[in-house]
């Protein structure tokens, strides 16, 4: 991998990042609805 990053590489880390929160706040949200 290039030591250098380009700023669209960022910017696609950073929505996955996001992505991945907003999946696992929808997959826990249920079960603390739940308990």
């Amino acid at each position: 991998m290039a030591a250098v990053r380009t700023s669209s590489e960022v910017a696609l880390n950073r929505i996955a990042i996001v992505a991945v929160l907003i999946a696992t706040l929808i997959f826990l949200a249920p079960i603390y609805w739940i308990a």
